[in-house]
């Protein structure tokens, strides 16, 4: 095994790192997934990792517990439990971006960069379907509504102008 890191590979040299394997777990969710492997040192050289009863139920448990939307990696073992390279199989999440620690975070290149707040807001109307103007506007009330903008679209529409502006928006 020699698998260097890559947009797509992130190799951590032991289980002490589970914070920074659960930021790249979010990061590759948000990019196009990725694997992270544990008990392989930065030049893609395995040295292995010392496996107890829990520790895979515990990493999982971990990453679940501080990735939002959580995250549920796939989790495989290879080798003797003294000195096994632990595989997290990360997938692309369809709800973009993906948190770790409340901050979100997407792969680029080797590295796993922090999302300014004006990418993190594209990537969540860009994903759920949802933007500015498909939210409900709390408070308002029909009387908020300018009748030369309702009587505007409806001409555009080629509907009767004179609708009522309750009328077009129970339609």
């Amino acid at each position: 095994m020699n698998t260097k890191e890559s947009e797509t590979t992130e190799n951590k040299l032991s289980l002490s790192e589970r914070k920074e394997i659960t930021e790249s777990v979010a990061a590759f969710a948000t990019a196009s997934g990725g694997v992270v492997r544990i008990g392989v040192n930065d030049d893609g050289v395995r040295v292995g990792v010392q496996i107890g009863n829990r520790t895979l139920e515990d990493l999982a448990n971990y990453i679940r517990d501080n990735t939002d939307p959580p995250q549920f990696p796939s989790i495989s073992l290879d080798g003797p439990e003294v000195s096994a390279v632990i595989t997290v199989t990360v997938e692309e999440s369809p709800v973009k971006p993906v948190c770790a620690f409340a901050r979100p975070l997407k792969r680029v290149g080797r590295t796993n960069q922090r999302l300014s707040r004006e990418e993190t807001k594209r990537l969540m109307e860009v994903t759920s379907g949802r933007t500015w103007d498909s939210l409900p506007c709390l408070g308002l009330t029909v009387d908020g509504i300018e009748r030369d903008l309702v009587t505007s679209f409806l001409k555009r529409a080629g509907q009767d102008a004179s609708t009522s502006t309750q009328s077009v928006l129970q339609i």
